[in-house]
């Protein structure tokens, strides 16, 4: 049977030996897309090879992303089967990008890892807090005294009448 290509969503891993790379993997697939799915068993074009898949190596992986993968996610991995080839399937989600392998940060370019720019990096944890907090609840080093009434006036009004115009849409 085969799966497919790899692609920004997928990675192929002919076995559990090459763990390691798929937490890479992990880490960079939920940094660029939040989902996506990670096959060992799998070759790079996509052919299902088989690997040994017992209820170890299924708790190995699993241990292996709890302690791998920050911060933590909750995988589904389940064990398939090919007509006595057996394989093994991780289903990733998560949203509280960005996501660290061993302290490490990649993003999914095509079908590789990369490892992430500062700049990116900066940019995802702006969002990141962004997300947590909106932006006018930020604490500033600024003193209120540096505030330009007539700007910030000008501004509200300018936001009134946009807030205005999407309710009567």
């Amino acid at each position: 049977m085969n799966l497919g290509q790899e692609s920004e969503f997928v990675e192929f891993k002919k076995t559990t030996s090459e763990i390691k790379e798929g937490m890479v993997s992990i880490a960079a697939i939920l940094n660029k897309h939040g989902r996506g799915e990670l096959y060992f068993g799998v070759g790079n074009d996509g052919e299902v090879t088989g690997q040994d898949v017992s209820e170890a190596t299924l708790r190995k992986l699993s241990q292996a992303i709890a302690t791998s993968i920050k911060p933590a996610i909750c995988p589904t991995i389940e064990a398939l089967d090919d007509g006595g080839r057996g394989y093994i399937r991780v289903a990733l989600s998560g949203f509280e990008v960005p996501y660290a392998c061993k302290g490490k940060y990649y993003i999914r370019v095509a079908d590789t890892d990369v490892q992430m720019s500062q700049e990116e990096l900066s940019r995802m944890f702006l969002y990141a807090r962004a997300r947590e907090v909106p932006w006018d609840q930020w604490e500033s080093s600024r003193p209120v005294a540096d505030v330009d009434e007539a700007e910030l006036r000008a501004i509200s009004r300018s936001e009134e009448r946009r807030v205005g115009k999407e309710c009567r849409s």
